[in-house]
């Protein structure tokens, strides 16, 4: 005769344990990514004449965007706020406000062209290219004699 392994629930765990577990982590861990404001993630490639930044912001609209260059420093941010009614019947009203918003800053390089960056939103990736100065670059390198 074959037995049935079910055994009654018991909880392994003390419910100090339970709650150390629940409260003692990152709050997105519990609710999800879409409770915080995060900054996106960024992937930074450099090669022979410029460096190219690109955010991972997929959804967000090009004309919310705000790209700078400030104190040597690039700045990109994003701003978004909504407000949406629907009303039925006139029974109830709901309303959701929403808001998105980031902003991240890197420093730029002193062989950067601050005045020649340029932007491109394409498929869900902000793309910022920083051209180099080759005269900077060219003056950089300096032979020394030895005595």
């Amino acid at each position: 005769m074959k037995t049935n392994n079910i055994q009654p629930f018991f909880p392994s765990r003390s419910i100090n344990q339970v709650f150390d577990h629940l409260f003692n982590r990152p709050l997105t861990d519990v609710v999800g990514s879409d409770f915080s404001h995060s900054s996106p993630a960024v992937n930074i490639k450099e090669n022979e004449n410029a460096f190219v930044l690109e955010l991972a912001v997929p959804g967000l609209d090009k004309n919310n965007f705000d790209v700078k260059v400030e104190d040597n420093f690039l700045k990109i941010s994003y701003e978004h706020s909504s407000n949406e009614e629907e009303i039925k019947e006139n029974v109830y009203t709901r309303r959701e406000f929403k808001y998105t918003s980031f902003s991240r800053s890197f420093q730029l390089p002193e062989t950067v062209e601050a005045d020649q960056i340029k932007g491109n939103y394409q498929d869900g990736i902000l793309s910022v290219i920083l051209p180099k100065n080759k005269q900077i670059i060219e003056n950089k390198v300096k032979t020394i004699e030895i005595a």
